[in-house]
């Protein structure tokens, strides 16, 4: 095949090429077919191919050529660095400013080191081929920087890298002579460039020691932040935990207090009774009634003075002044005798008290003053936590060889949660939770003090809403059985009371149906015998309603509507401050006037309470003719606001100015009833279901604040509304009558006259009297 310059030999077997140009001994620089026969080249007979060409005609037989088979050697001829010659070490050539790194000539050298600033390098190779070394052809890489073959040839025998990162790397070339036979094996050099001083492995060590020691001084500066972090959080700690302390104290001096006013108001005026009494009659003296009076006051000054033994009991646990007296004693009598002490406190509550003590009696050496601090801070304990018809059980277990005393107190009472169990033994607290402020928070403290004194303990088991048991386990000496006894002497003592039917026992100050006669009051007091002396010092002006708490006090209320509310402010289930907002809050009780009586003296407590509409308040202890007089003037102001309430209710002429809660809902009903005025089916029942509340709770309302029954009410205004519509001459009688709602003209003209005086015919002749008799009315 013609080409050009250059003639092609191919073998279609082989998909082989051989290329014949000028090198090959061929003259012209452009073939040309100078033959008739189609423009070509043509073959003899004989097997030559004459072709011609502008340096004349070419003959040659195909057979002639030889294929060229010397594989030829491969030589690395020379190596640069930065585009110069490297020479050999010592050479006249060695001038070059840095040191060479060849120690004899490259085409010898099978290794090289070079320094990371020598990078910058080239190789050159050739193939030792001389015939037609033009066509020679070369293919090399860097092992491992190249992993692909790069081909090259004769007139370009170079090989060049920039910027070669430190490392071990090989060069490998191979090559072909003119024909591609190739020398597969080729040359190989390796090459090392050192990496600089900054990254040998002296400098990885250094670098390893110095994050070594930068590691290791953040471990020292993260552990001294640490610290600082927990004397700041420890500081912090006990900053909070001082403040809890005195918040706690200060919770605990509030409640003391409160404990402390509660039996000093029933000190205080039981005595001052009986000095108004001996002042007053001093012929005729009621000595039942002082000895009932004085009984009150022993019974809370030994409560007072248990109080203060407590805190002095504490007080020497904690200085270690308490010391442990121990005499000889029967153990089942000192528990029953403790046990019959709360006979009235159960009784009042309606609870029953369990006893499960041993068959057989024993005596035994142990602290009795202190083992019944421990049991009747218990048995109160569970008392006081416990509903009405529930149960407390004590229970004593003796252990001999170890002697050891297991008192178990078990109660149904409400129980304490979970997550403050582990809390109730600690000083000043409370489960305020479960509790609502009952009690100082320092009895169980006691108890417990006294257990690890005595080298016992004291632990828990409670379920909330099912009761608690406490069991105490105390070591004692010399448990020695005294007689045996056959039958068993477990004590149940159960208790029980008239009940109302609302959890509240009779008393005979409970208001009969129907009797409306006097004043009625609710009294909301958590404390028994002082809700009885607070009933006893208003006397017998008033009736009276009672509740143990202002939850109890808040549906009395609601369901009663008394006509004055007296409560205490520190109470069980809802508290006398939260009473107060929802009871002046509700449309039905918003109008009672409220006297809030409580331990708490500070100005603060005053005004939480005054802010959430109390409408006195009065301090414990306090004087029975100061509690009377605020009742009679809460009673007298409502009584005159009832009366102005009333006269402006039966003023037709709406009133413009800012109006209270108990005005609007008067005015929402005069305006429900005059909306229905022509409506003959206007009843109670249904004014009540316009308005949103019960038959009885509208009922008792109205007569709160106007006097006046619904139904005489609805009369009043009918009567108003046709006197208005006769004034102005608005049409005859029986269309007044069918206007205002009535159709029975006679019985029109009948309860006219009763309102008026007069008939409706001469009505309007009479207007002056009409005016009078409204005044009257």
């Amino acid at each position: 095949i013609t080409s050009g310059a250059s003639i092609l030999h191919f073998f279609p077997k082989r998909n082989v090429v051989r290329t014949y140009d000028w090198r090959h001994g061929l003259s012209g620089e452009v073939f040309k077919s100078i033959f008739l026969l189609g423009g070509r080249g043509t073959r003899a007979s004989d097997g030559k191919i004459y072709l011609a060409t502008t340096g004349g005609l070419i003959v040659f037989h195909p057979d002639s050529l030889v294929e060229n088979k010397y594989v030829p050697p491969i030589a690395i001829t020379d190596f640069l660095i930065q585009n110069l010659s490297v020479p050999v070490k010592g050479s006249d050539g060695d001038t070059l400013v840095w040191e060479t790194p060849l120690a004899q000539g490259i085409t010898h050298t099978k290794e090289i080191e070079i320094s990371h600033a020598q990078n910058n390098f080239s190789l050159e190779f050739a193939a030792l081929n001389f015939v037609s070394p033009e066509g020679n052809r070369y293919k090399y890489r860097l092992e491992p920087y190249e992993t692909e073959w790069i081909e090259t040839n004769a007139a370009n025998r170079i090989a060049r890298y920039t910027n070669i990162s430190p490392g071990k790397y090989t060069f490998r070339v191979i090559g072909s002579n003119d024909d591609e036979v190739w020398n597969e094996e080729g040359v190989t050099l390796s090459i090392t460039i050192t990496p600089p001083w900054w990254r040998t492995a002296w400098a990885y060590v250094a670098y390893g020691l110095i994050f070594l020691a930068g590691v290791w001084r953040v471990h020292v500066f993260q552990k001294e932040r640490t610290i600082r972090h927990e004397r700041e959080k420890f500081k912090e700690e006990e900053l909070e935990k001082a403040k809890e302390i005195d918040q706690l104290k200060t919770s605990f001096f509030t409640n003391i207090s409160h404990e402390f006013r509660t039996p000093l108001t029933l000190i205080k005026g039981p005595i001052q009774e009986i000095i108004d009494q001996i002042g007053n009659n001093r012929n005729e003296i009621d000595r039942r009634k002082i000895s009932d009076r004085l009984k009150l006051v022993q019974h809370n000054s030994d409560h007072l003075l248990r109080l203060i033994n407590q805190l002095l009991d504490l007080a020497k646990i904690e200085s270690g002044s308490k010391a442990i007296v121990k005499s000889k004693e029967d153990i089942n009598p000192l528990f029953k005798a403790i046990v019959s002490s709360f006979h009235s406190l159960a009784d009042q509550k309606n609870i029953s008290i369990q006893t499960d003590l041993p068959l057989a009696h024993y005596e035994a050496l142990f602290d009795k003053d202190k083992l019944e601090t421990i049991l009747i801070n218990l048995i109160n304990n569970a008392i006081k936590f416990t509903p009405q018809g529930g149960s407390v059980t004590v229970i004593a277990r003796l252990n001999i060889n170890p002697d050891i005393l297991t008192l178990i107190v078990k109660d149904t009472g409400i129980g304490i949660p979970e997550d403050q169990q582990s809390k109730i033994f600690e000083r000043f607290h409370k489960v305020s939770e479960t509790h609502k402020d009952v009690g100082t928070g320092i009895g169980l403290a006691l108890v417990n003090e006294i257990v690890n004194l005595l080298g016992g303990f004291i632990s828990v088991k409670s379920k909330f809403g099912e009761g608690s048991e406490f069991q105490v386990v105390l070591p004692i000496e010399s448990i020695q059985e005294v007689r045996q006894v056959f039958e068993s002497e477990e004590i149940v003592i159960s208790y029980q009371s008239t009940d109302t039917g609302n959890g509240q026992p009779t008393t005979d100050h409970k208001l009969q149906q129907g009797n409306e006669s006097k004043p009625q009051i609710l009294v909301v007091e958590d404390h028994r015998d002082l809700r009885a002396f607070i009933i006893d010092c208003l006397g017998d002006e008033f009736h009276f309603l009672e509740a143990e708490n202002g939850k109890h006090g808040l549906e009395v209320a609601i369901h009663e509507i008394p006509d004055l509310i007296i409560s205490d402010v520190m109470m069980p289930e809802m508290d006398g401050i939260a009473m107060t907002s929802k009871i002046k809050s509700d449309v039905h009780t918003s109008h009672i006037p409220l006297i809030l009586l409580t331990a708490k003296s500070t100005e603060d407590s005053k005004l939480k309470g005054l802010e959430k509409g109390a409408d006195d308040y009065l301090t414990k202890p306090f004087n029975k003719h100061e509690l009377l007089l605020k009742v009679r003037n809460a009673i007298n102001r409502q009584l005159k606001l009832r009366e102005r309430l009333r006269a402006e209710l039966m003023s037709l002429v709406p009133k413009m100015e800012v109006l209270s809660g108990d005005e609007k809902f008067l005015n929402d009903v005069k305006s429900g009833i005059l909306k229905r005025i022509s409506d003959e089916q206007l009843s109670v029942e249904s004014l009540a279901e316009d308005i949103g509340l019960s038959r009885s709770q509208l009922y008792r309302k109205i007569i709160a604040l106007t006097g006046l029954s619904v139904t005489e009410l609805i009369r009043k205004l009918r009567m108003q509304k046709a006197a208005q519509l006769l004034e102005q001459k608005w049409g005859p009688i029986a269309q007044v009558a069918y206007e205002v709602g009535i159709s029975n003209l006679s019985y029109f003209s009948k309860i006219f006259k009763e309102e008026f005086g007069v008939l409706p015919s001469i009505y309007p002749v009479n207007q002056d009297k009409l005016r009078d008799a409204t005044n009257v009315s």
